[in-house]
Protein backbone atom coordinates (compact mmCIF):
# COMPACT_ATOMS: atom_id res chain seq x y z
CA UNK A 1 0.00 0.00 0.00
CA UNK A 2 0.99 3.82 -0.47
CA UNK A 3 2.08 5.69 2.92
CA UNK A 4 1.86 9.42 3.21
CA UNK A 5 5.84 10.10 4.16
CA UNK A 6 7.91 13.28 4.21
CA UNK A 7 7.82 13.10 0.23
CA UNK A 8 4.83 12.01 -0.38
CA UNK A 9 1.34 13.08 0.43
CA UNK A 10 -1.71 10.80 -0.51
CA UNK A 11 -5.13 13.13 -1.47
CA UNK A 12 -8.27 12.12 0.63
CA UNK A 13 -10.58 13.61 -0.85
CA UNK A 14 -9.66 11.50 -4.34
CA UNK A 15 -7.93 8.42 -2.65
CA UNK A 16 -9.71 6.77 -0.24
CA UNK A 17 -7.94 4.77 1.95
CA UNK A 18 -9.14 1.72 0.00
CA UNK A 19 -7.61 2.48 -2.50
CA UNK A 20 -4.18 3.37 -1.63
CA UNK A 21 -2.62 -0.26 -3.60
CA UNK A 22 -0.13 -0.53 -6.44
CA UNK A 23 2.24 -2.72 -7.51
CA UNK A 24 5.74 -3.42 -5.97
CA UNK A 25 7.33 -1.57 -9.22
CA UNK A 26 4.90 1.20 -9.25
CA UNK A 27 5.68 2.05 -4.98
CA UNK A 28 9.24 2.07 -5.84
CA UNK A 29 8.99 4.57 -8.86
CA UNK A 30 6.59 6.86 -6.97
CA UNK A 31 8.92 7.14 -3.73
CA UNK A 32 11.99 7.49 -6.01
CA UNK A 33 9.74 10.96 -7.62
CA UNK A 34 8.64 11.85 -4.48
CA UNK A 35 12.00 11.78 -3.14
CA UNK A 36 13.74 13.47 -5.73
CA UNK A 37 11.06 16.13 -6.15
CA UNK A 38 10.83 17.09 -2.01
CA UNK A 39 15.08 16.71 -2.44
CA UNK A 40 14.37 19.36 -5.11
CA UNK A 41 11.31 21.64 -3.53
CA UNK A 42 11.39 20.86 0.17
CA UNK A 43 7.13 20.04 -0.84
CA UNK A 44 5.64 16.59 -0.89
CA UNK A 45 4.52 15.00 -4.10
CA UNK A 46 0.72 14.78 -4.22
CA UNK A 47 -0.90 11.31 -5.13
CA UNK A 48 -4.47 11.55 -6.60
CA UNK A 49 -5.11 7.72 -7.17
CA UNK A 50 -4.16 4.54 -7.55
CA UNK A 51 -5.27 1.02 -7.83
CA UNK A 52 -9.46 1.03 -8.91
CA UNK A 53 -11.89 -1.66 -8.73
CA UNK A 54 -14.25 -1.98 -11.34
CA UNK A 55 -17.06 -0.85 -8.96
CA UNK A 56 -15.17 2.26 -8.56
CA UNK A 57 -13.89 2.64 -12.30
CA UNK A 58 -18.11 2.65 -13.35
CA UNK A 59 -18.77 4.94 -10.41
CA UNK A 60 -16.25 7.26 -11.34
CA UNK A 61 -17.35 6.88 -15.49
CA UNK A 62 -20.79 8.08 -14.29
CA UNK A 63 -19.46 11.85 -13.25
CA UNK A 64 -16.09 12.28 -15.55
CA UNK A 65 -16.00 11.69 -19.20
CA UNK A 66 -12.66 11.00 -19.66
CA UNK A 67 -12.38 8.29 -17.54
CA UNK A 68 -11.76 5.07 -19.25
CA UNK A 69 -13.44 1.54 -20.31
CA UNK A 70 -13.94 -1.19 -17.90
CA UNK A 71 -13.08 -3.60 -20.59
CA UNK A 72 -11.50 -4.52 -23.90
CA UNK A 73 -8.53 -2.13 -25.54
CA UNK A 74 -9.55 0.76 -23.74
CA UNK A 75 -9.74 -0.41 -20.53
CA UNK A 76 -8.62 1.79 -17.41
CA UNK A 77 -4.96 0.70 -16.79
CA UNK A 78 -5.82 1.80 -12.99
CA UNK A 79 -6.98 -1.68 -12.26
CA UNK A 80 -4.01 -3.64 -12.51
CA UNK A 81 -2.24 -1.36 -9.83
CA UNK A 82 0.24 -0.14 -12.24
CA UNK A 83 -1.05 3.23 -13.08
CA UNK A 84 -1.43 6.40 -10.29
CA UNK A 85 -2.18 9.67 -11.11
CA UNK A 86 0.33 12.55 -9.67
CA UNK A 87 -1.58 16.18 -8.59
CA UNK A 88 -0.50 18.90 -10.96
CA UNK A 89 -2.96 21.64 -9.11
CA UNK A 90 -0.52 22.10 -6.31
CA UNK A 91 2.10 22.64 -8.41
CA UNK A 92 4.01 25.97 -9.36
CA UNK A 93 5.34 26.66 -12.34
CA UNK A 94 9.29 25.20 -11.66
CA UNK A 95 7.13 22.22 -10.16
CA UNK A 96 5.57 21.68 -13.33
CA UNK A 97 8.55 21.78 -15.46
CA UNK A 98 10.63 19.47 -13.41
CA UNK A 99 7.74 16.44 -13.22
CA UNK A 100 7.05 17.00 -17.29
CA UNK A 101 10.87 16.72 -17.87
CA UNK A 102 11.55 14.28 -15.09
CA UNK A 103 8.49 11.78 -16.81
CA UNK A 104 9.81 12.49 -19.89
CA UNK A 105 13.25 11.15 -19.61
CA UNK A 106 12.05 8.33 -17.46
CA UNK A 107 9.11 7.83 -20.50
CA UNK A 108 12.04 7.86 -23.14
CA UNK A 109 14.33 5.20 -20.83
CA UNK A 110 11.06 2.72 -21.62
CA UNK A 111 10.39 2.97 -17.39
CA UNK A 112 6.70 4.15 -17.91
CA UNK A 113 3.89 5.97 -20.20
CA UNK A 114 2.83 9.17 -18.95
CA UNK A 115 0.05 12.04 -20.02
CA UNK A 116 -0.50 14.88 -18.86
CA UNK A 117 -4.40 15.48 -18.52
CA UNK A 118 -5.54 19.01 -18.35
CA UNK A 119 -9.51 18.18 -17.07
CA UNK A 120 -7.87 16.04 -14.27
CA UNK A 121 -5.22 17.94 -13.94
CA UNK A 122 -2.88 15.16 -13.15
CA UNK A 123 -0.59 13.25 -14.53
CA UNK A 124 -1.40 9.82 -15.51
CA UNK A 125 1.53 7.34 -15.44
CA UNK A 126 1.66 3.86 -15.99
CA UNK A 127 4.96 1.98 -14.34
CA UNK A 128 6.22 -0.68 -16.62
CA UNK A 129 8.20 -4.18 -15.02
CA UNK A 130 11.35 -3.90 -15.26
CA UNK A 131 12.91 -7.26 -16.72
CA UNK A 132 15.57 -8.65 -13.94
Amino acid sequence: ALTESLYMRLSDEHLPVEYRWVRPWTKLFLEEMAREYFDEFGVPLQVNSAVRTKAYQRSLMRRNTNAAALDGPEASSHMTGATVDIAKKPMNHDQLAWARQYLKAKEKSGLIEATEECHQLVFHVMIFKQKS
